[in-house]
């Protein structure tokens, strides 16, 4: 039975992203392959629109190297518990760490208020619990991506141009929620009522989701 399997919206190309976009559009109401197409639609939309309006933008840059400083320090604390050197000092910092849930996908002013709140409670650890578990450089990192936002943030602050940022944020923010509930209502109708249409559109959302993906710095937004 086809399915789609979990979308990790920042995992994909910007082309990808342009094709599984289009494919949704062209697909999706005509498929009946979910009860959120005409808001999913108009997400896509807005999502393109507020896109092209940030591009060359020093904002989205420095914002994006922030996403990917969080990501970073994520991902390396998922495998260090793993590790036996680093286990029980990594457990420690992630107990902490996962006490806020990802915040790169929120509108800017709840992702940064939550950062700040995240690096103040890192710095509660001791320093040698850090330095074990290998993530004291990753930490550093995260909080000089986060000043270097902010710093951009305040000198261009009231002008268009975070205007535009902050519209391209909030457009992403819309699209990731319509695009999950679009997949949980996908995966739901095929279980219930499996047909060839929306096998069909099933299959061609995954075909982009499992394209092979390999780049050294995160898409840029």
């Amino acid at each position: 039975m086809a399915k789609i399997n979990s979308l990790d919206f920042n995992a994909l190309m910007d082309d990808d992203l342009d094709s599984l976009l289009n494919q949704i559009v062209d697909n999706i109401e005509k498929s009946k392959a979910s009860s959120n197409a005409k808001s999913l639609v108009a997400a896509v939309n807005e999502y393109k629109d507020a896109h092209e309006s940030v591009k060359d933008n020093e904002l989205v840059a420095a914002d994006t190297e922030a996403d990917f400083a969080w990501r970073h320090l994520n991902a390396f604390l998922c495998g260090a518990i793993y590790h036996p050197a680093l286990k029980d000092a990594a457990e420690r910092v992630k107990l902490v760490f996962d006490a806020i849930d990802d915040p790169t996908e929120l509108p800017y002013e709840e992702e940064y208020k939550l950062l700040a709140d995240l690096l103040s409670d890192l710095d509660a650890i001791a320093a040698d619990v850090k330095k074990a578990a290998m993530v004291d450089v990753l930490i550093e990192d995260l909080r000089a991506k986060c000043d270097k936002f902010n710093a951009l943030y305040s000198q261009y602050k009231d002008t268009q141009k975070a205007k535009d940022f902050a519209r391209n944020k909030q457009a992403e923010h819309v699209l990731h929620k319509e695009l999950n509930e679009m997949l949980d209502n996908v995966n739901a109708n095929l279980r219930v009522n499996p047909t060839a249409e929306l096998e069909s559109f099933a299959n061609s959302v995954q075909s982009i989701i499992d394209r092979p993906v390999a780049r050294a710095v995160p898409r840029r937004r």
